[in-house]
């Protein structure tokens, strides 16, 4: 298709048709949504966000399908501050603040309570929770280790579900074979009882992702010298969600398998491989009213594995897979209790202890010819105390806590002592102050420390990675409109980095940076809606963006601006069009990307329709390779013009 032809069906889109019935007001935001926002993963108890004592953005999943995001990588894309990067190996990097690396240790996501993380690799399940299950996200940018523990020092991302909601079935399909469906159901269980069910399943042909200046393909193999290419690029995957709730009890099941594309070992074009995720995760937790406290006690399993088979694995035409010796025996199993206490509407004071065990199976690469130790089996526990106090009078709040942390494996014992401390004040009943200070830790996965094969070394002198934010930010809510902006200064001190000891040797190693790195930068979140309109629009600003740092690797493959702006119009009451906008701009070499989308949608009150046009202008979106930083390896981050198109059941 032409772009003359695409950006006629875009106008045809958004030309308004005769309406029929009005559209019940379910289609339309309220306008308390924006101004009356309430977040739960900033401090423990429910919060507005002028009062929330740490810099949060929450979008819901409704409001942005009407710009026509549709996947929870893309509702992260959206996030001020946030970078979504696709890498070699087939996993996606979430950015923050600069933060990234290929497995996303230092980013924690919640299913509502529950972190969910894989032990071995510290990556989380983006692509393992029912689209139809999220209500809405609610993102910390910064660290927030105190109330959550290591894997969020960059920040946390609370995937909130839905709860008592109307039932729905959706399908949709688009280019290159992809066929999607999903849908969420709740019943009631007896007179207090409540089940929730939610399920997606997804395959996909893929695209063809063009690598450039990856390790030379070895002699003797097929194209050898080769160093550019094309690979499939598919996401498949399935997954299903359940919960159950009575009064203070909640429980949660999930499970869900994944498969995409990718470069394994040294990111060459001879060793072609899927990565295939399996997890599954079991939740519990009871609470009930002590006179003026609220006690809780909860636990969660959650086992969580990769398998990798890869081309020429173990030598020329000898194919081998990347697996677990014993599945079931990699988890992580977490316990605690929490007290919070609140004796007066002024003062609350939360405070807790959490008990976590660690295993990492035996991983190994089995061909028809051997079987070979890649990494080698180990445990590991934490065990950490948390307090904090939260005090309002009159138009201040203050906040002050801490975390401490002992973390023991087979060979060492290790500490982290973790603060947090915030003053937010109440310029007048739509706006406030807020300056913030926060630490976070991420311990070092078994595969940066345990790893042992002929191109990829551990390091078991490791230490733990720390970072320390401040942060000083305006919020301003009145009437349909929300606005944020801030400041932030970062201080990072023994960042774990994954680098090639040389672009043609396929040696790559473990290391935490000798120095201490500055970063310092600025966010702004605008929000409106006013009629039938809804305009969301975000910019960030990172000093170090871009830039050669010694002891910063990242810093290089960070871009110095991004920017996301989204809005959406209601034609003749059940016709909407929108669209999407996303900037980002040059670093390591690569080019600024810029992606549009434009969606339409039709709504009755019993079925929605949608078309959506993705990557309008039909630009490829190349991406530096940030799991090595390797400067001069790119990958093609996104498939160029496709279309999108379902229907979604109300029953």
């Amino acid at each position: 298709m032409h772009l003359a032809d695409r950006l006629f069906l875009a106008g045809l889109l958004s030309t308004p048709a005769l309406a029929a019935a009005s559209a019940p007001d379910v289609f339309e935001l309220g306008l308390e949504q924006l101004t009356q926002l309430q977040v739960n993963v900033a401090s423990g108890k429910t919060d507005s966000i002028v009062d929330a004592p740490a810099i949060v953005s929450s979008y819901s999943r409704a409001d942005l399908e009407k710009f026509g995001i549709r996947t929870l990588k893309d509702m992260l894309s959206f996030i001020p501050g946030f970078v979504r990067q696709e890498t070699y190996l087939g996993t996606t990097a979430i950015g923050v603040r600069g933060i990234s690396d290929g497995f996303n240790q230092k980013l924690l996501l919640l299913i509502d309570e529950s972190p969910y993380w894989m032990t071995s690799h510290s990556d989380m399940p983006l692509l393992g929770i029912p689209f139809e299950a999220i209500d809405h996200i609610e993102v910390i940018r910064g660290p927030a280790s105190v109330m959550y523990g290591t894997n969020a020092s960059a920040g946390i991302v609370r995937v909130v579900t839905r709860k008592n909601d109307k039932p729905e079935l959706a399908l949709a399909g688009g280019s290159h074979g992809l066929v999607n469906g999903g849908g969420y159901l709740s019943y009631a269980v007896g007179e207090q009882g409540r089940l929730d069910l939610s399920f997606e399943g997804q395959r996909d042909d893929g695209y063809m992702g063009q690598y450039r200046n990856t390790i030379r393909v070895p002699a003797g193999f097929p194209n050898a010298g080769q160093t550019d290419g094309e690979l499939n690029r598919e996401e498949n995957m399935s997954s299903a969600l359940a919960r159950y709730s009575q009064g203070g009890l909640n429980l949660a099941l999930q499970a869900f398998r994944s498969q995409t594309n990718g470069l394994a070992f040294a990111s060459s074009l001879a060793n072609q491989s899927e990565l295939i995720y399996r997890g599954s995760l079991v939740h519990g937790d009871y609470s009930w009213r002590v006179g003026q406290a609220e006690v809780k006690f909860y636990s969660d399993y959650n086992n969580f594995y990769l398998e990798l088979p890869t081309r020429n694995a173990g030598g020329y035409g000898v194919d081998g897979t990347g697996l677990v010796e014993n599945p079931g025996g990699q988890y992580r199993w977490r316990s605690g209790s929490s007290v919070n206490f609140s004796p007066s509407p002024q003062f609350n004071l939360l405070a807790g202890v959490e008990y976590e065990k660690r295993t990492n199976e035996l991983y190994e690469l089995r061909t028809d010819v051997r079987t070979t130790p890649l990494m080698q089996a180990d445990e590991s526990s934490e065990t950490a105390l948390y307090a904090q106090g939260d005090y309002s009078w009159q138009d201040w709040r203050f906040l002050a806590g801490g975390r401490y942390t002992r973390i023991r494996n087979s060979e060492k014992e290790q500490h982290a002592a973790t603060p947090r401390l915030g003053v937010v004040y109440r310029l007048n009943p739509a706006s406030s102050l807020k300056l913030l200070y926060s630490a976070g830790f991420n311990v070092p996965n078994a595969l940066q420390v345990y790893v042992k094969t002929p191109v990829l070394n551990g390091n078991r002198d490791l230490r733990p990675e720390q970072v320390a934010g401040t942060d000083l930010a305006y919020t301003w809510s009145q009437g349909n409109t929300l606005f944020v902006a801030n400041g932030y200064y970062l201080r990072g001190r023994d960042f774990i980095g994954r680098r090639n000891l040389s672009i043609n040797a396929a040696q790559v190693s473990y290391f935490n940076a000798d120095n201490r790195f500055d970063r310092w930068g600025g966010e702004l979140d605008y929000q409106l809606a006013s009629g039938g309109w809804l305009n969301f629009a975000n910019l960030a600003y990172q000093n170090q963006g871009n830039r050669r740092i010694d002891g910063d690797p990242s810093a290089y493959f960070t871009p110095r601006y991004t920017t996301a702006i989204g809005s959406s119009y209601r034609l003749l009451q059940q016709h909407r069009i929108g669209g999407a906008l996303r900037f980002v701009s040059e670093r390591a070499g690569v080019a600024s990307s810029t992606q549009v989308d434009v969606n339409y949608q039709y709504e009755q009150a019993r079925y929605e329709l949608f078309v959506t046009l993705r990557n309008l202008f039909d630009r490829q979106l190349q991406l530096p390779e940030v799991a090595n930083y390797t400067p001069t390896q790119v990958v093609n981050g996104g498939d160029r013009f496709n279309v999108l198109a379902g229907i979604r059941f109300r029953l």
